[in-house]
């Protein structure tokens, strides 16, 4: 490589361990913050939706319209 191109190869040695050590920081401090709010604005989203699906088949069966919503659906 070094033979083809001299400028190039050294910037792929050079490059390649600092992309290698930012990699590791990112993967290690950043990636496991974000993983974990992301993991709890599901978890909020989850349970919101499950209420209001739950909360919509209570009011199909209070006004005794599941036969009708069922066909529909």
């Amino acid at each position: 490589m070094f033979i083809l191109n001299f400028t190039i190869a050294t910037l792929v040695v050079v490059l390649t361990p600092i992309s290698l050590i930012v990699t590791t920081f990112y993967c290690k401090n950043i990636h496991t913050n974000i993983f974990q709010e992301q993991s709890i604005c599901r978890a909020k989203l989850s349970s919101i939706s499950n209420e209001i699906i739950e909360g919509l088949f209570t009011i199909k069966k209070i006004f005794g319209t599941e036969d009708l919503v069922s066909k529909a659906f």
